[in-house]
């Protein structure tokens, strides 16, 4: 939000979750904060919130991957508003780590040993994929995509341990009852890195490289403290990645890097990201240069930012 505020715009609300005493209700650079209903559990009544502001703003800059899901959903109801969100195409895989893993196969990224267990289409007998789940051994993890449920609520996507076939059926049970897509991948011991881009038009305009050095939990998660860096290798295989998606907009690539320095690929977040601040610190604006593009106007171009820079 501050960002925003430096690229010009003097009047922004901020939709806060009704009953969420945010932070952001203090900021001086925000005009105003609004209740809305919560995205994530009420899916119809945040749609028709969007519908009903859309009048009122020029730019809907949704940051949650429910508000985002609900944003495209509304995008010919929502046409007055410039939306800061990436195409149906795209999200086809910034919201499944389902498809974001296939696209990366199929650039040659590396990946962890992954067993493609649904694509939301279910059969009665579960037996074959809990067999096929033997190829990664135990513990492994099961990753399941957001889903949408008749209710309205948009259930986020979750990493789970199983340690048996027995825990595997289970889990695999109450998926399937929901139309889930659901990958399985071993763990991979080491830590956290990304990749963050703006690519706009076809070209990237910003990039930004980090690790992690705490998360939560500890075993992979959320980053904590993270570190500025440089890893060309890294950024090429997100340009690469992205390209093939024809991503627009900004971007995270997350990666696990193991002991032995290799970066295998795990999600792409198509929104902005927890540890944005760090970025912004090093003088990487990520917020205003995509504000700057959308709009047709000039973009600087990208300053080198130092290494080593920390934040939590």
């Amino acid at each position: 939000r501050l960002q925003v505020m430096a690229a010009g715009y003097s009047q922004v609300t901020v939709a806060v979750p009704q009953g969420i005493d945010a932070p952001v209700g203090t900021s001086r650079y925000v005009a105003r904060v609004i209740d809305s209903p919560n995205p994530w559990r009420e899916q119809p009544a945040f749609r028709l919130f969007l519908q009903r502001a859309s009048t009122q703003h020029d730019v809907l800059w949704p940051v949650s991957e429910a508000a985002i899901f609900a944003t495209a959903a509304c995008r010919r109801e929502l046409s007055a508003m410039r939306l800061l969100i990436p195409s149906d195409a795209a999200l086809r895989y910034t919201l499944s780590k389902y498809h974001a893993t296939q696209a990366a196969q199929s650039v040659g990224m590396a990946v962890p040993p992954t067993v493609f267990v649904s694509d939301g289409a279910w059969p009665d007998d579960l037996s074959p994929l809990v067999e096929s789940l033997s190829v990664l051994g135990y513990p492994l993890l099961l990753k399941h995509d957001n889903y949408l449920l008749p209710s309205g609520q948009y259930v986020r996507g979750r990493t789970e341990q199983v340690d048996s076939p027995l825990q595997a059926n289970a889990l695999l049970t109450e998926l399937r009852e929901v139309g889930a897509r659901v990958i399985a991948q071993r763990p991979i011991p080491g830590h956290g890195a990304g990749v963050f881009l703006l690519r706009h038009r076809g070209k990237t305009l910003l990039h930004f490289a980090h690790e992690r050095l705490h998360e939560v939990p500890y075993t992979g998660g959320v980053s904590s403290l993270r570190v500025s860096c440089h890893d060309e290798a890294l950024v090429a295989q997100s340009e690469r990645l992205l390209a093939q998606i024809d991503y627009q907009g900004v971007a995270m690539c997350e990666f696990r890097k193991t002991a032995s320095g290799e970066a295998l690929f795990l999600e792409v977040n198509g929104r902005l990201w927890g540890s944005l601040a760090l970025a912004l610190h090093c003088g990487v604006d990520f917020p205003r240069t995509l504000l700057l593009a959308m709009q047709g106007m000039p973009v600087p171009a990208q300053a080198d930012y130092p290494d080593g820079l920390r934040c939590r």
